[in-house]
């Protein structure tokens, strides 16, 4: 492995057969396209600080001792920033619940604040024990698609909660279905500002807003920088800039290495090539077949479509030797997706189907798409959204994946959009 410092090694010696392999896939006339996407796009393999530091932990055989001292350094300067970050939520955060639950000020002198917040909020807003009574926990409690153990789960949430909150002999006296949910919905305002925070204050976002600065001329409000920043999965970020009257699109992909190889992730190699993917079918505010839209008009789609691609060009790669950052020894190409867990309801009909939606992703090319499939299309690429967050959504609750199968519903669409096809293809 790499230096911290030297990670992109791999990448810049490997750049060009990969784009070659772009450029026998999509076909040589667009050869100039792909490179003029891609021109002067950043691929940002950094993590954070704190990321880095584990990795030291795991690896400091690898480390010398001046890279040892500087990741030393930024992690005590990032912890002391998160600290203090997650203080000032905290303390709005307890406001907020005092507030809300009309506490009286005679408990609140022998609360124990620490015990109490963590009912509401772990350490970076993002969940606790109050969530087993949110909206969608009540909703999981009468779904017959979630399973007994997984409802046993989200009760046992309900009890926990319960009884810490006896201990502590605190009364809420508006404890209901509505202030519940106001108080989540408050923590996902506190886990932004968390995260602004961090990106503000610290080295490492102040870095990092001098690097895109230098790109798009202008200082990145910290809401647009702690996705890039404190990413925990691969993205391709469009950056948004007002140039008079025009809207200039920037480009920037963010792999954080480090934190992925810190999880131990077997699929790093097709994790860059997604992205990278992303960036050449990219303009203006299209992404391959989707488009930014209020609906997200085929993103869920085009995320699959795109997932199996980086796949077939990893697995290129790997039959010709060359690893851009997997283990030879030990790597996965399929099976480490979430988007594969989709692949029942539409995997076959985009491998039937594969020129056309490269040919209109390349070209960005959505009403084509709606002309050779017909009025079933929409209709399909919006139920491959909600199927998608549904999923996602219940990942996030009980840390594993529903089966998703192929159902009546979707097997007609299908045909129907193929018989359309088959109708119109002299025509397209």
């Amino acid at each position: 492995m790499d230096s911290i410092i030297n990670i992109a090694k791999n990448y810049n010696e490997y750049r060009e057969i990969l784009f070659d392999l772009f450029v026998d896939y999509y076909g040589h006339e667009y050869r100039d396209l792909i490179y003029s996407r891609t021109d002067d796009v950043p691929v940002d393999l950094s993590s954070t600080p704190v990321d880095n530091y584990y990795y030291l932990k795991s690896h400091s055989n690898n480390i010398s001792n001046a890279e040892r001292g500087l990741i030393e350094k930024q992690y005590n300067d990032f912890e002391s920033v998160m600290n203090e970050a997650r203080n000032i939520n905290y303390d709005l955060m307890f406001n907020f619940l005092v507030e809300v639950f009309r506490i009286q000020n005679r408990e609140l002198g022998r609360l124990d604040k620490e015990s109490f917040l963590s009912l509401f909020t772990d350490k970076t807003f993002s969940k606790s024990l109050i969530d087993g009574f949110s909206k969608q926990s009540l909703k999981f409690l009468n779904d017959d698609f979630v399973s007994e153990n997984d409802k046993i789960s989200i009760l046992k949430k309900q009890e926990e909660f319960n009884r810490v909150l006896s201990n502590l002999g605190v009364n809420l006296d508006s404890f209901s279905n509505a202030s519940i949910n106001k108080v989540i919905e408050y923590r996902k305002k506190l886990k932004e500002n968390y995260r602004n925070l961090i990106i503000k204050n610290s080295e490492y976002g102040q870095n990092m807003n001098s690097g895109i600065k230098s790109i798009i001329g202008i200082d990145v409000k910290p809401e647009f920088l702690n996705p890039i920043g404190l990413a925990r999965s691969a993205s391709a970020v469009s950056i948004t800039v007002n140039r008079g009257s025009e809207l200039v699109y920037y480009r920037y992909v963010k792999i954080p290495l480090i934190y992925l190889i810190n999880r131990n992730l077997k699929g790093l190699d097709y994790s860059i090539i997604h992205e990278l993917i992303h960036i050449i079918e990219s303009y203006m505010n299209y992404v391959g077949i989707s488009i930014h839209d209020e609906t997200k008009t085929n993103k869920i789609v085009n995320e699959i479509r795109t997932q199996k691609l980086a796949a077939k060009f990893t697995k290129i790669l790997h039959e010709r030797g060359i690893f851009l950052y997997d283990n030879p020894k030990d790597y996965k190409v399929d099976g480490v997706s979430t988007y594969e867990f989709i692949y029942p309801l539409i995997g076959d009909f985009l491998d039937k189907y594969e020129s056309v939606f490269s040919a209109c992703a390349i070209n960005n090319d959505i009403a084509k798409l709606n002309m050779m499939f017909g009025e079933s299309w929409p209709l399909y690429s919006e139920y491959i959204n909600d199927v998608f967050a549904r999923t996602v959504n219940y990942y996030e609750n009980f840390n594993t994946f529903p089966a998703v199968n192929m159902d009546v519903s979707t097997s007609n669409l299908i045909k129907s959009m193929e018989a359309h096809y088959e109708r119109g293809k002299k025509y397209f």
